[in-house]
C-alpha cells in the first residue's frame, strides 16, 4: 500500500468551505512547472523538484543537472566520512536548517542500530555546547554548519566557539552561497541551491546528517514519500486530498468560527519534534499580512500553532484549553500501533475529543454530583465547542514520515494560494537579522 494511504484524517465537524480553486490549481501548476512562485523576490520554489529528481518533464535540465551534482557531491562526502572514520558530527544550524533533521533523527533512532551519532546546535548557551565539545575527538567528530545565507549569526558565533575551545576538529559548509564559505576558510562546501526554501529544505542536501546516520536508502525511502503526495496532488480532485480538507477546516475556522489559534497534540513519542516542524512551516509561510496585489488583509493570515506532547499537554495547558472561552482548534496526531500501550492512548484522545467538542454543562454536572453547590457546579462547567480533528498514520515508516511533511506542505499552500499571498518569503523574520548585520 502507497505511503500516502497510509495517513487518515477523520473530522468531527462537516467542512462547509469553498477553496478558490481555480486559483489555487494554477498556482500550484506553476509551482510543479518550476515558475517563479516566489512572487515578491522574483524566485522559483524547487523543493519540490529535489525530491523527483528523476522526473523527465521539469523544464529547466540545467536544475536538474545542478541538483543532481549536489547529490553525488554528498554520496563522495558520505563516502569519505566513512574512509576516514567519522562516527559523531555536530550539526550547527537553526530554523528550517535543522528542524527537519532534529525531527527525523528523534523518529528514527529508536528503530535504528547505527553506531553514529548526531549532536545539534540550535543556540547560543555555551554550557550545553561545551557538553558535546567534551565528547567530541577530532578523529571521529565532523563539524558540519549549515546555512542558506552564509551569515546567519547563530551559526557564526558557535563557529568562532568551536574554533576557540576545540580547533582541532573538522569542519565543512552547507550553503546557498560558497563565496562566502571560502571566504571565512572553509575548504569543502556543499552548495544548496538559492531557490530551496530553508523550511522545505528537508528533501535537499541539508538531509546530509540523516543519511551519515542512517544511510542513503532512508533518504531515497523519505524522498519517496513525499513523491506519492505529489503524484496524488497532480492526480486526485483537489476536495478529495488531505491536505486540501485541512486547509478547508483550517480556513472554515480563521474566515467563518474566528478561530486564530490551533493546538496540534501528538500521541507519538517518536514525533515529538513534529509539532515544532509544524510551527514553523505553517506561520513563517502564513504570517503574510498583504496579498499579490499589495493589499492589506484585514483577517491575517493562518493560525497560530501551539503544539505540545498529548500525554502531557492533559496535565497542564488542557485546563486553559477546556475552560477557556475563546474560539480554539485541536489538531490529534497519533499513529496505529500493537503496543501494550496503544489502546490506553485512543482512550485518552476519545475522551479529550469528547470534551472539547461537546463540553460538561449544568445537567449533567448536577446529575454527576447531586450534593455539590450551585457554585460548584458552575466551576465545573467546560463549554465545548471546539472543533476537533484527527490525524492517524497507520505505520511508523520512514515513507509515511516522507507523506507526512508533504501532505502538510501542501495544505500550507493550499491556504497560501487561497490567500493569494507568497508563502516562500520571510521578511518579518529579516527584518531583525538585518540589525544584527547592521550592527
Amino acid at each position: 500500500m502507497r505511503a500516502f494511504e497510509e495517513i487518515s484524517l477523520t473530522e468531527h465537524r462537516p467542512i462547509e468551505f469553498n477553496l478558490n480553486q481555480t486559483q489555487i490549481k494554477n498556482r500550484l501548476n506553476q509551482l510543479w512547472e518550476g515558475e517563479p512562485i516566489n512572487f515578491s523576490e522574483n524566485k522559483r520554489a524547487l523543493f519540490i523538484l529535489q525530491r523527483n529528481l528523476n522526473n523527465p518533464s521539469f523544464p529547466d535540465k540545467s536544475d536538474v543537472a545542478f541538483l543532481n551534482t549536489q547529490e553525488e557531491l554528498m554520496l563522495d562526502w558520505l563516502k569519505e566520512f566513512d574512509h576516514t572514520g567519522y562516527q559523531h558530527m555536530i550539526c550547527v544550524g537553526v530554523g528550517g536548517s535543522t528542524l527537519g533533521l532534529q525531527f527525523l533523527d528523534q523518529a528514527l533512532h529508536l528503530s535504528s542500530m547505527s553506531s553514529k551519532r548526531l549532536s545539534f546546535i540550535d543556540h547560543l548557551n555555551s554550557d550545553f555546547i561545551d557538553d558535546v565539545l567534551k565528547v567530541s575527538s577530532p578523529k571521529d567528530t565532523i563539524v558540519l554548519y549549515i546555512s542558506k545565507s552564509g551569515q546567519t549569526s547563530e551559526v557564526l558565533w558557535v563557529r568562532k566557539y568551536i574554533q576557540e575551545n576545540a580547533p582541532l576538529l573538522k569542519e565543512r559548509m552547507i550553503t546557498a552561497v560558497p563565496s562566502i564559505a571560502n571566504s571565512m576558510g572553509f575548504q569543502d562546501v556543499l552548495p544548496l541551491h538559492s531557490e530551496i526554501n530553508g523550511r522545505m529544505s528537508i528533501w535537499s542536501i541539508v538531509i546530509l546528517p540523516i543519511a551519515f546516520k542512517y544511510g542513503i536508502d532512508v533518504i531515497r525511502k523519505f524522498r519517496s514519500g513525499g513523491q506519492l503526495v505529489d503524484q496524488m496532488m497532480m492526480e486526485t480532485s483537489l476536495n478529495d486530498t488531505i491536505s486540501a480538507q485541512l486547509a478547508s477546516l483550517s480556513l472554515q475556522e480563521q474566515q467563518k468560527q474566528h478561530i486564530g489559534l490551533q493546538l496540534f497534540l501528538n500521541y507519538d513519542k517518536r514525533l515529538q519534534l513534529f509539532g515544532h516542524y509544524l510551527q514553523q512551516l505553517e506561520m513563517e509561510s502564513l504570517g503574510k499580512p498583504f496579498n499579490r496585489s499589495g493589499q492589506f488583509l484585514k483577517q491575517f493570515p493562518g493560525q497560530f500553532i501551539l503544539t505540545e506532547f498529548g500525554t502531557q499537554a492533559q496535565h497542564s495547558i488542557m485546563q486553559y484549553i477546556h475552560q477557556c472561552h475563546f474560539p480554539i482548534s485541536v489538531t490529534f496526531l497519533t499513529t496505529q500501533m500493537s503496543s501494550p500501550g496503544a489502546l490506553e492512548v485512543s482512550r485518552h484522545i476519545d475522551a479529550q475529543i469528547n470534551v472539547l467538542n461537546k463540553g460538561y454543562h449544568s445537567e449533567q454536572i448536577h446529575s454527576d454530583y447531586p450534593d455539590s453547590t450551585e457554585i460548584n457546579c458552575k466551576m465545573r462547567q467546560v463549554p465545548g465547542n471546539k472543533p476537533t480533528r484527527l490525524l492517524t498514520l497507520k505505520d511508523q515508516s520512514i515513507e509515511t514520515l516522507g507523506a507526512l511533511i508533504a501532505v502538510y506542505e501542501y495544505k500550507v499552500l493550499i491556504e497560501a494560494f487561497h490567500w493569494d499571498i507568497n508563502p516562500f518569503d520571510q521578511f518579518g523574520v529579516e527584518r531583525p537579522k538585518s540589525l544584527l548585520t547592521n550592527g
